[in-house]
């Protein structure tokens, strides 16, 4: 039988062991600092942070680019952004679509010309967030020259997840 909540303020040092029907810690109580390096963490209670990357040397070519696959139990895709090093010229584009297995996962795609600027990036947004076991993330580049204008050219793509263990 539970009787009143009690209240005490300062430290409290136990010499010995403590024992506790339970406890319950406030949320963001506990930090990697309170986490020693030897604790016996089970691997299924981490997340990891994935960032997958591909990136075309020089001027732009469609082809479709393997990101990676989901080798935990679950992902969910965070962000994604599209980078230039040397933008498009007048009319000229370049597109990158972000799929799983085949699907598209944003609402529209990724556009790289005169407007984004040399050194530039866009950011994508998903409609499609949520992985699992087998999936597979390609990215899918797609070019629209217009005559002679200059292509794009020094393109990185950035996927960042976040993953379960397996």
């Amino acid at each position: 039988m539970a009787g009143p909540a009690a209240t005490t303020t300062g430290d409290h040092l136990v010499t010995g062991a403590l024992i506790a029907g339970s406890i319950t810690y406030p949320a963001g109580s506990i930090s990697n600092l309170h986490i020693a390096s030897t604790a016996a963490i089970l691997p299924s209670k981490l997340k990891s942070a994935i960032v997958e990357r591909t990136a075309q040397v020089g001027t732009a070519i469609t082809e479709t680019r393997v990101l990676g696959g989901v080798r935990g139990a679950t992902r969910t895709l965070t962000s994604v952004s599209v980078w230039n090093i040397t933008a498009c010229q007048l009319a000229s584009t370049v597109t990158i679509d972000i799929q799983k297995n085949g699907v598209t996962v944003l609402s529209a795609v990724l556009t790289l010309d005169l407007n984004t600027g040399d050194n530039s990036f866009e950011v994508g947004t998903f409609v499609d967030t949520d992985g699992v076991v087998g999936d597979l993330y390609t990215a899918v580049i797609t070019l629209s020259q217009v005559g002679t204008n200059p292509l794009a050219s020094g393109i990185l793509v950035q996927l960042h997840s976040d993953e379960d263990y397996a």
